[in-house]
C-alpha cells in the first residue's frame, strides 16, 4: 500500500479504493474521492512490479479490492495505519501516511508532471505542497553588524 500510494502520488483513501478491474495492463485509472477528478497513470517500471506483487496476494474468491493483507482480505484504513505506525516507529521516522503524496510531488523533477499526477487544479497548489515539505526559501540578512 505504501509503495503504491507513493508511486501513484494519491491520497490513502484513493489507493484503498483501487479494485482489480480498475487496473488494466497499460493504465491505472483513478477517480479521486475528494475531488472527483479522474486520472490515468501509465503502468510501467517500479509501479508494474509493485502492482504485480500486490495482485499475487489476492487469493480469496470474490475479493475485488487490490490492497489486501496476507490472508487475502481487504485492507481497511485502520489495519494499514496500525502497520504503518509500527514500521515508522521501527525505522525511527516521523511522517504521517498522508505525506506520501507530498513526498511524491517533492521527488518529481517537474512540477507540471507532479501537478498532473496529483490532479491538482493549478500548479500553485502543487508548488505550495512542495514548499510546505521542503520549507520556505529565504535570503539571509544582508548587513554588517554595527555597534559594539
Amino acid at each position: 500500500m505504501r509503495d503504491i500510494a507513493y508511486l501513484l502520488g494519491q491520497r490513502p483513501q484513493d489507493v484503498y479504493a483501487l479494485t482489480l478491474d480498475v487496473n488494466d495492463e497499460d493504465l491505472v485509472s483513478i477517480t479521486q474521492l475528494k475531488t472527483g477528478r479522474k486520472i490515468q497513470i501509465e503502468n510501467e517500471g517500479e509501479l508494474t512490479k509493485v502492482l504485480a506483487r500486490t495482485r499475487s496476494r489476492v487469493s480469496r474468491p470474490g475479493v475485488r479490492i487490490l490492497i489486501v493483507n496476507e490472508h487475502g482480505e481487504a485492507f481497511t484504513p485502520g489495519m494499514f495505519k496500525k502497520r504503518f505506525n509500527k514500521a515508522r516507529k521501527a525505522a525511527a521516522v516521523q511522517f504521517p501516511l498522508r505525506d506520501l503524496s507530498a513526498k511524491h510531488a517533492t521527488d518529481t523533477d517537474a512540477s507540471a508532471l507532479a501537478q498532473k499526477r496529483l490532479a491538482h487544479a493549478s500548479r500553485a497548489i502543487t508548488e505550495h505542497y512542495v514548499r510546505q515539505r521542503l520549507g520556505g526559501k529565504v535570503k539571509p540578512l544582508n548587513r554588517k553588524i554595527t555597534g559594539s
